[in-house]
């Protein structure tokens, strides 16, 4: 008895090591190949967008119906390494639309799409039918139990499908700019989104009241609707995990209670540009240290800046253009900003001024975006601002409408070798140009209005082969256009010495 129970006891722990053994080796080797299910299915969403008048042969030419296929393999499929299970759908633009084409949204182009399509695919995590000119779901899918993300922008849908939206209770992103919603924004069944957004549609501001009820967004995009006069900070309250909003281009046009931004501690990304916000920059918004991006430009802002942005030194992208700011910056106050990529403060506002050069200091950033157009720039010595010097990242620069002064700064071309735009018009340089010593990158060049001299170097079309519009015009130049700039391919020319 003793040793038949034995027997038995042993038996079942050599049943249990085999099963721990198989499942071992299934985690580490895999499903050899996708389930047939979800195989039929990705070949029935195929044949359903070709009935529907699309090409997508050359663009999904990898999914065929072959027993032999894997769609693990195959374009725009991700499936989980171990399990084989589809779990990601990248199925953006399948119909092969100009998305710049002012016919991108004609009726002609607009269809419908069944989501019971993807009901055999229950391990989806991750649905991009974006750029499609969907104009609504023939049917709804309840069985994407696990969809977590999903992209539907640049689509012809409207607000109605929201509620459906709702039963996919897992989803924690969802985008949905670019269509033609309007109206109110249920915030029943959406309680576990964590990203949304919402811009360039035609909302307007009665649904943040809703949107605030949904306390687990960390992502927050509202920008390009139908909003405007104030702006009513207190409806998003409850967001104590915002780390990104965005409500730029709207028509916000009060002089705006910035202090109700001043709550949200977490903020990493903050856009309010393209409003009409007016007014200073409360002190309190320099206690947002975590600000990375942070875009006020295009707005009706006064008063000086100089001290709120000093505090920031988290910053990579900072965006100031376009306001009616006042008195002195100085770019000593970014000493400390090491992560700063791109500053722009394009102005026009005659009140404001931008000294480069006083007090010394020393940049510790590397910029790949600078914009100071128009801005008063070192007025006292009119100097280029020497801080460039030690710049080698450089994607865009303009310095235009300055009046400064000295020798053309070729070493901005020569330092920056992915420079590709590069505006210095309307100033006064003097002086010859030279070029860099190796084939260069750049795609606009405008250095029309200033005092150059010289004739111009016969590489000039081999070195600069990539050039898409030149001005060099009003200068002193002399001598003949060189030949080689027939080499180059496109390009717009502004000529005239």
């Amino acid at each position: 008895m003793g040793a038949s129970h034995f027997q038995m006891e042993l038996a079942n722990l050599a049943k249990c090591l085999l099963l721990g053994f198989m499942i071992l080796w299934i985690q580490i080797h895999g499903n050899k190949g996708c389930f047939e299910a979800e195989r039929s299915a990705l070949l029935n969403f195929k044949k359903f967008v070709v009935s529907d008048g699309a090409d997508v042969d050359h663009l999904l030419s990898s999914w065929v119906d072959d027993s032999m296929s894997d769609c693990c393999k195959w374009e725009r499929v991700t499936c989980n390494s171990t399990t084989s299970h589809v779990i990601e759908l990248f199925l953006n633009n399948t119909r092969q639309h100009d998305i710049d084409s002012e016919s991108f949204y004609d009726d002609e182009n607009i269809w419908f799409i069944k989501l019971s399509m993807f009901q055999q695919l229950k391990e989806l995590r991750n649905l991009n039918l974006s750029y499609n000119v969907i104009g609504g779901f023939i049917d709804y899918d309840e069985e994407l139990k696990k969809l977590e993300t999903l992209d539907l922008s640049y689509n012809h849908f409207n607000d109605s499908i929201l509620p459906s939206l709702g039963a996919l209770t897992s989803l924690k992103s969802l985008i949905l700019s670019w269509n033609w919603m309007e109206g109110s924004f249920p915030s029943k069944g959406f309680e576990r989104l964590e990203d949304l957004d919402i811009s360039s549609n035609w909302f307007n501001k009665s649904i943040l009241s809703s949107l605030g009820a949904l306390t687990s967004l960390r992502t927050l995009k509202i920008g390009w609707n139908n909003m405007e006069g104030s702006f009513p900070i207190q409806e998003l309250n409850n967001l104590k995990n915002l780390e990104m909003l965005d409500i730029s281009y709207n028509r916000f046009n009060d002089s705006f209670s910035f202090e109700g931004l001043c709550k949200f501690k977490s903020l990493v990304e903050l856009g309010l540009g393209g409003n009409q916000f007016s007014g200073p920059l409360p002190e309190c918004i320099g206690n947002l240290t975590n600000l990375q991006v942070l875009d006020l430009s295009f707005n009706q802002l006064s008063g000086n800046f100089q001290s709120v942005v000093s505090k920031l030194t988290s910053l990579k992208y900072l965006l100031l253009s376009g306001n009616e700011f006042e008195g002195l910056f100085s770019f000593s106050a970014l000493a400390n900003h090491s992560k700063l990529e791109l500053f722009l403060l394009s102005s026009g506002s005659r009140r404001l001024e931008l000294e480069t050069e006083h007090p010394t200091w020393f940049p510790t950033f590397q910029l790949k975006s600078i914009a100071l157009s128009n801005c008063n720039l070192n007025v006292r010595t009119r100097a280029i601002p020497s801080f460039l010097l030690y710049q080698n990242d450089i994607r865009f620069i303009d310095l235009s409408h300055n009046m400064l002064f000295g020798m053309f700064p070729s070493w901005i071309l020569r330092n920056n070798s992915k420079l590709q735009v590069m505006n210095l018009m309307n100033n006064s340089f003097t002086g010859t140009f030279h070029l860099p010593n190796y084939k260069h990158d750049l795609h606009m060049f405008d250095i029309s209005s200033n005092n150059i001299t010289g004739v111009l170097p016969k590489e000039f079309g081999l070195v600069l082969s990539n050039l898409l519009r030149i001005n060099m015009s009003r200068n002193n130049f002399n001598g003949n256009v060189p030949s080689s700039i027939s080499e180059i391919q496109e390009l717009y020319i502004g000529f005239i010495p």
